[in-house]
């Protein structure tokens, strides 16, 4: 069977952005945004609320015999619930 006309070559890839188009220039902006946010999460009093909150993730998850990762949704919403009832 012939190939059809329309397709000059099959194996040709698809076509991707090059890293200087606007596309990527606008993922650029988009980084630079999220910088702040980035470095404010590894601040010092960030990094100890994560490791108070992962502490009794961790504690919670051995409590209840269930590993605290790969965490299912129900065992998120079960461990909320625990913790909203104080």
């Amino acid at each position: 069977m012939k190939t059809p006309l329309f397709v000059s070559d099959p194996m040709k890839p698809a076509n991707v952005p090059h890293p200087d188009s606007q596309l990527n220039g606008a993922l650029g902006m988009a980084r630079q945004k999220a910088a702040p946010f980035a470095k404010a999460a590894r601040a010092p009093g960030t990094r100890r609320v994560y490791a108070r909150a992962w502490a009794d993730w961790a504690a919670w998850c051995k409590l209840m015999h269930t590993p605290a990762l790969p965490a299912s949704g129900d065992t998120v919403a079960a461990y909320l619930a625990d913790r909203a009832r104080g």
